[in-house]
């Protein structure tokens, strides 16, 4: 799932601008004819962050992650705290404050060994304990009573934890990224984490600072954040427009669309945020077998319908650019040169958009193209749009 960040982009739209410009000779007139002075050279703009760095995030409201507020809060939080377990982009668990497990399938029991050395942000060394007292109240929470549901049982033993689920779950790791908190603390506005980020205070606001005892070793992007109050998303939205703040999170699969204008820009940013969608199948109509057993056969009616349809697949030697002039004056024997060598592969484009590449090739007095190399598999949804 795709969430989409959105930044302030002043200081990159001068190096935009620059790169779409250049300069040619003039050509030779009467000197009378030319002013007389000389140009200043063009200096290089360098894109760099800002030098005060900023999020928005909600005063007064906790920044606990198992209870906090959707949004502004979670942003802040996910730099706070980590997990056992931390989903990587195909949605599969790689150990992060757990170093490894062992699982008893018949029991349904696994045991977490917890990474040794790993403190929070108040020094203290993170324990079997705190991850126990996390997630017995993660059990009991809104935002992951159903992920945790089959759990039975946790005890705690030495530096591990051990889970017995009611039935049977090879993929259970994947549900362990549940973020951990040091024992005690939860009441506290900003609960201690083992994070890369501390939260801090002082006379002028809240800030986060680079945790420099962080486990990982990895030094962060910037050494410290500043956090703007923003009590609401149209708060937010204006923090962001007058550039107070430097990045917000907008979810397009939220319920709450976040819109903004001006110089902004957007990246897709993957997330371990899954969407599910489910049927109701003890209420009309669903709660009919037959109905539920007709919809597979109606999907596969409409894929055979799309997969009937004609695509536009063009191959392309190559591009150039010229000037307008230059294209003004093309005649009958004219040289158009391509940014392509003899003997380079070839591009191939269905409807637009560039999948696999090849080599050139004749047959019965027809060009073909013989595919050596496959960019990217054509996604049947994003092809049937255009057809």
């Amino acid at each position: 799932m795709k969430r989409r960040l959105r930044g302030m982009l002043p200081l990159l739209l001068p190096l935009l601008l620059l790169t779409g410009c250049w300069q040619e000779e003039p050509p030779e007139e009467p000197e009378e004819m030319l002013p007389s002075f000389e140009e200043e050279p063009v200096k290089e703009v360098k894109a760099a962050l800002p030098e005060r760095f900023a999020l928005p995030y909600m005063p007064g409201r906790s920044l606990d992650p198992v209870d906090c507020a959707d949004g502004m809060q979670q942003t802040v939080s996910s730099l706070l705290y980590e997990g056992l377990f931390r989903l990587d982009g195909r949605f599969e668990a790689q150990p992060c404050l757990c170093v490894s497990y062992t699982h008893d399938e018949t029991a349904g029991r696994y045991t977490f060994a917890i990474r040794e050395g790993v403190q929070f942000s108040d020094g203290s060394l993170l324990t079997a304990r705190d991850v126990k007292a996390s997630l017995d109240r993660a059990r009991e929470s809104e935002r992951y009573r159903s992920r945790l549901s089959e759990i039975s049982s946790i005890s705690v033993k030495g530096d591990s934890v051990t889970i017995v689920l009611s039935s049977p779950n090879a993929a259970f790791p994947a549900l362990l990224d549940v973020p951990i908190v040091k024992s005690g603390s939860q009441d506290s506005p900003a609960p201690l984490g083992t994070g890369p980020y501390f939260y801090a205070e002082e006379e002028t606001g809240a800030y986060l600072i680079a945790n420099q005892s962080w486990w990982r070793g990895e030094r962060q992007p910037v050494e410290r954040i500043a956090l703007v109050e923003a009590p609401d998303n149209d708060a937010m939205l204006y923090r962001f427009s007058s550039h107070e703040v430097q990045l917000i999170t907008a979810d397009l699969t939220g319920v709450t669309a976040v819109s903004t204008t001006g110089s902004v820009g957007c990246v897709d940013a993957e997330t371990a945020v899954m969407q599910y969608v489910g049927c109701n199948t003890a209420a009309a109509p669903l709660d009919s077998t037959a109905l539920r057993q007709a919809l597979p056969q109606e999907q596969k009616q409409n894929l055979d319908l799309i997969m009937n349809v004609s695509l536009e697949v063009a191959v392309e030697i190559g591009r150039t650019r010229r000037k307008i002039q230059d294209i003004i004056a093309f005649s009958k024997g004219s040289l158009v040169v391509l940014d392509k060598l003899a003997g380079d592969q070839v591009d191939l484009l269905v409807n637009g958009q560039c999948v696999a590449r090849g080599d050139v090739v004749v047959i019965d007095d027809n060009f073909g193209i013989r595919i050596t190399e496959i960019l990217e598999k054509p996604d049947i949804n994003e092809l049937a749009k255009y057809s």
